[in-house]
């Protein structure tokens, strides 16, 4: 089995457009869906966008948060901002927007596209949650029953 091959191509390495630009962008994409509770939040190791969403197909609103891996002391500042976190966020507005036009254009459900944001009570995403026991089923050759919530 040949492995996928990761490229490299610098996705918007030339970006000059602010991280609070960007942020102001994703807000004003998630507003024409209609999602207007929407929260960017730093850490030292992260930098996320969350928001709350009432779709039909579900009977509560969901929380959707998307993390993204990112350190600054890596970075490096220029006349723009922080280069690195720049880049960042372009591809986060522009992944945030392909998975509301995917939902819009009706490839999946909301929660089908979302899967791996939706924040789970606690806190985790489901993807924070399941891969980890992912990883271990497929290293283990075993596959239990995986539980997102206790019962």
């Amino acid at each position: 089995m040949d492995i996928m091959i990761k490229p490299s191509y610098k996705n918007y390495s030339r970006t000059t457009i602010r991280a609070e630009n960007t942020q102001a962008d994703i807000t004003r994409e998630l507003a024409r869906y209609g999602i207007h509770m929407v929260q960017h939040t730093q850490t030292d190791k992260v930098f996320s966008v969350a928001f709350q969403v009432e779709v039909q197909e579900q009977k509560r609103p969901l929380t959707v948060r998307i993390d993204v891996p990112y350190q600054r002391e890596k970075d490096a500042e220029d006349n723009f901002g922080w280069q690195l976190q720049r880049i960042k966020y372009r591809a986060l507005f522009y992944y945030t927007k392909s998975l509301l036009i995917a939902w819009d254009d009706g490839l999946k459900t909301f929660a089908e596209i979302f899967l791996p944001h939706i924040v789970l009570p606690g806190g985790r995403t489901v993807a924070q949650d399941l891969m980890p026991k992912y990883t271990m089923a497929i290293e283990s050759g075993v596959m239990e029953d995986i539980k997102l919530l206790p019962e």
